[in-house]
């Protein structure tokens, strides 16, 4: 579906719409979500709906951060969607206006990919292989890993700019659509088998 689906810029809402996808795991950085929630409201930035897919109210890690945090915990803006199948995670993400990865710890992230498939203009920490994925200042924005303030004017940059966002999203869905091509992966995978085979 996600080859398939394409997203577009929402329209018909006063809020501004953000989605990450994480999992219970204190490397995910669900607390920079939480302390970037609460720096834009301190700036009167009140209109938000951040989603997150993945965890859930019960969940170890939110437990944890909302005592971490104490009273800059907000529930406002707030909504943790828990586990999500693939149609409803790709509903989600199309509602949204972008989508945020704040991982202080990644490898090759899925969800971002799936974001970047979709044609999402995307928010990425610039953790572990992110960089590589990712270009910064054409595909989206790349910010230092757990910085709530970077954050905070990373979302207002591109909510701010629709053009950028659209022009980030293109662009994303274009290399995603190379780099995810299922005709290559095979064939890459075959070519490789074969000279290993041949080497032996």
């Amino acid at each position: 579906l996600f080859y398939i689906e394409k997203w577009v810029y929402p329209t018909g809402t006063d809020k501004l719409i953000l989605h990450t996808t994480i999992g219970n795991s204190p490397y995910k950085g669900f607390e920079t979500i939480c302390e970037t929630i609460f720096e834009l409201n301190k700036a009167n930035i009140r209109n938000i709906e951040w989603r997150v897919a993945g965890i859930s109210e019960s969940d170890q890690i939110v437990k944890v951060v909302r005592k971490k945090l104490k009273n800059s915990y907000s529930r406002t803006g707030l909504v943790l969607l828990g586990n999500l199948n693939e149609k409803q995670l790709i509903e989600k993400l199309k509602e949204a206006h972008m989508y945020v990865m704040p991982s202080h710890i990644e490898n090759s992230s899925n969800s971002l990919c799936e974001a970047m498939i979709l044609g999402m203009p995307c928010i990425a920490t610039f953790s572990g292989g992110t960089g590589s994925i990712l270009k910064e200042g054409e595909e989206g924005i790349l910010i230092q890993d757990g910085d709530p303030w970077a954050l905070a004017g990373a979302i207002l940059e591109l909510y701010r700019n629709k053009e950028l966002s659209l022009k980030y999203g293109e662009n994303a869905r274009n290399r995603a659509l190379k780099r995810h091509d299922k005709n290559k992966i095979v064939n890459d995978l075959l070519e490789i088998y074969k000279n290993i085979s041949l080497s032996n």
